[in-house]
């Protein structure tokens, strides 16, 4: 885990810093990270850390585990130059749909072949999500 952050969006975007800094690799390979709640020391407040970075591999798609024992958040993942589209695919709103209910709601960013990171927080968010500064 790395962090902590104060915000939810101040780790994704740490996240996914992480790639880029190692050689822009994210332009062929998607990878992808969670983000997690954690309480500050002594109780007071919380902060945020990202769980390692998973590359796809040979798949072509990262396939992400749903880590135990964290409070998990946040989802991440990138699109590799290859996929061309600046939003987010088919695949990835059946996954937001799978991850959620009516009662939970985790969002899910992109960083697209474009550097912009995109928001999906609920289904009509999808294909072209919400852009997130950097």
């Amino acid at each position: 885990m790395t962090g902590p952050f104060k915000t939810l969006e101040d780790a994704v975007r740490a996240g996914f810093k992480s790639i880029i800094n190692q050689g822009n690799k994210q332009a062929y390979e998607e990878y992808g990270f969670w983000v997690a709640m954690k309480p500050n020391e002594g109780g007071k407040g919380v902060h945020f850390c990202y769980t390692d970075v998973v590359g796809s591999g040979a798949n072509g798609y990262v396939d992400l585990i749903r880590p135990t024992g964290l409070i998990v958040v946040g989802h991440c993942h990138t699109h590799p130059h290859s996929t061309h589209s600046g939003s987010f695919s088919t695949r990835d709103k059946n996954n937001f749909l799978q991850m959620n209910d009516s009662s939970h709601k985790m969002p899910c960013y992109l960083l697209n072949p474009q550097s912009e990171i995109r928001l999906g927080k609920d289904a009509k968010d999808f294909p072209a999500g919400v852009p997130v500064s950097w």
